[in-house]
């Protein structure tokens, strides 16, 4: 199963991505280099944590510190019964939105959240995905 994400991006723009199981993530940046992007790990956290949390609370932890903070050269976990959050922050440069794709290409996430984050008190579910998840309830492109 291949999960696209595509969204329009505006000028400053936040994904609060959490996701159960084993994880693969790929970036695909339609923008040229306006964002400045030269790979994921220029843009993205990954924190690790023991249970669930909605993203309210898992955003104050992991501001708080109590989630375990990984090396975006780790971030290929396999298998795991933990959860993985990625905060990627995305700074357009230019003064159109510009288009973004984030495809996850893993077969065995169960469940990926989707957050759109644009002032802290201002977090919207943007869609969930994944192995664990009907297709009718999936908002995002998905192919097998």
């Amino acid at each position: 199963m291949k999960i696209i994400f595509y969204k329009p991006v505006p000028i400053i723009f936040m994904f609060f991505i959490v996701f159960y199981a084993k994880s693969q993530t790929h970036k695909n940046n339609t923008a040229g280099n306006n964002f400045g992007i030269s790979g994921i790990k220029n843009f993205i956290e990954i924190y690790r944590s023991d249970n669930f949390y909605d993203a309210k609370t898992a955003l104050k932890k992991i501001k708080n510190n109590e989630f375990e903070h990984l090396s975006a050269d780790n971030y290929f976990p396999g298998f795991a019964d933990k959860y993985y959050w990625l905060v990627i922050n995305i700074r357009n440069r230019s003064k159109s939105n510009k288009n973004l794709i984030l495809e996850i290409n893993n077969p065995n996430i169960d469940t990926v959240y989707f957050y759109e984050i644009y002032k802290p008190d201002s977090i919207i579910l943007s869609g969930k995905s994944g192995d664990a998840v009907p297709f009718s309830e999936r908002k995002f492109i998905s192919e097998c």
